[in-house]
C-alpha cells in the first residue's frame, strides 16, 4: 500500500497528463463510431407570406428522417431535437397553377451539431395553394320573430354595413354576405332598439374578419296598412286533358291588389303571385264560350299580406272541337 502511494506522488504532473490523454483517446474512439437512426414524426412547419393562403391542415407536415451521427450523440436524439421549415411565397415556382410540388432536402431541417440527415421520407410534398385576398362583404342581420299584431318591423340596419373578409381568393370572391347571429324579436317589442351582434364566420379556418360584430338597429312602428296594385300578372291556364278540344282564352293577364303593412307589401313582387284559371266543370267541355273565375295566391306567404281583388276576376275562354 505504501509503495502505491509512493508511485502516485512521484512525478504527479506526468501521471495527470497521461490520464487526460487516456480520457481524450477514449472519447475520440467512442465518437468515431457512427450509427444511423430513424426519427419518426419530425414536424415540418410550412411558413407562408401574407399573400399566400394554405389550409390549416397543411401548415404542419410530419416526415420521417434517417440521420447519422456518433453513438453518443445519436443515442438520446428524438423528434423534438430537430426542427423543419418550408418557406412558401407567391414567387415559389408553380404557385399560379394552384398546386405546389416541392422537393425536401436537408436544408429544410436544423439538426444538433454532429448529426447528418441521409434520407427523408417523403422526399417531396404536394400543397394546394391560393392567393390570399381581402374584400368588403355586406353584413346581413339575421332576424327571427316579429312584433305583435298592430305593430310592424319597419326597417333593419346595421353598423358597419360591411366587413373586410380575408381568405382564399375563390371562396372570398363567392361570398354574397356575412350573417350576424340571430337577433330574436319578442312580440312585446314596440320600440326601435339596437343590439351588438357577433358575426357568424362560416369557415373560421379560412376567413378572418376585421370586425367581430355589428350593431344591429331594428325599427318598429305602428302598422299602417296600404294597398298596392300589381299589373300584368300572367294567368296560368289549367286545361282538361282532351285532345279533341282546343281552348283559346280571350286574355292571359290580370291585375292583383294587395293589402298589408307597407314593409310587407313592398316585399311582394309580381313573380310572387300565382294567378291561375282551371277549367274543371264538365260544362267547360261543351263547345262555345265560357267565363272562368281567376284564383290568386301569394307564394310562400306568412299571412301578413292579403289579396283583396283581382281585376278582371273572370276571363272568357273559347272551346272548339279540333
Amino acid at each position: 500500500m505504501k509503495s502505491f502511494w509512493q508511485f502516485l506522488i512521484q512525478d504527479p504532473l506526468r501521471k495527470l497528463i497521461a490520464l487526460a490523454l487516456t480520457v481524450v483517446l477514449f472519447a475520440v474512439l467512442n465518437e468515431g463510431k457512427q450509427q444511423n437512426k430513424d426519427i419518426n414524426a419530425v414536424l415540418l412547419n410550412v411558413h407562408c407570406d401574407d399573400e399566400v393562403f394554405l389550409s390549416q391542415a397543411n401548415t404542419v407536415i410530419p416526415v420521417r428522417l434517417t440521420v447519422r451521427g456518433s453513438e453518443s450523440r445519436i443515442k438520446n436524439l428524438n423528434t423534438g431535437d430537430i426542427t423543419g421549415v418550408l418557406e412558401i411565397s407567391r414567387n415559389t415556382p408553380g404557385f399560379d397553377s394552384g398546386t405546389l410540388h416541392l422537393p425536401l432536402s436537408a436544408d429544410n431541417f436544423v439538426c444538433p451539431r454532429g448529426i447528418e440527415i441521409i434520407d427523408i421520407d417523403p422526399k417531396s410534398v404536394v400543397l394546394p395553394v391560393q392567393r390570399k385576398i381581402s374584400r368588403e362583404v355586406v353584413i346581413v342581420p339575421e332576424i327571427n320573430g316579429r312584433p305583435r299584431q298592430g305593430w310592424e318591423l319597419r326597417e333593419v340596419g346595421c353598423f358597419p354595413e360591411t366587413v373586410l373578409v380575408t381568405g382564399p381568393e375563390r371562396a372570398v370572391n363567392n361570398l354574397s354576405g356575412i350573417a350576424t347571429e340571430v337577433l330574436n324579436i319578442r312580440p312585446e317589442e314596440t320600440q326601435t332598439f339596437s343590439k351588438n351582434m357577433p358575426l357568424r364566420n362560416p369557415m373560421p379556418d379560412e376567413y378572418t374578419f376585421n370586425v367581430a360584430s355589428a350593431n344591429v338597429t331594428v325599427t318598429i312602428s305602428r302598422q299602417v296598412n296600404i294597398r298596392r296594385q300589381l299589373d300584368n300578372i300572367p294567368v296560368r291556364w289549367i286545361f282538361p286533358q282532351n285532345k279533341s278540344l282546343r281552348f283559346t282564352p280571350a286574355k292571359s293577364v290580370s291585375s292583383v291588389t294587395l293589402s298589408g303593412s307597407q314593409a310587407a307589401v313592398g316585399k311582394i313582387l309580381p313573380e310572387n303571385i300565382l294567378l291561375y284559371a282551371e277549367l274543371s266543370d264538365p260544362v267547360h267541355m261543351n263547345p262555345g264560350e265560357h267565363e272562368i273565375t281567376l284564383q290568386a295566391v301569394i307564394k310562400n306567404s306568412d299571412g301578413s299580406v292579403k289579396i283583396v281583388s283581382v281585376k278582371p276576376d273572370k276571363i272568357k275562354v273559347k272551346c272548339e272541337k279540333q
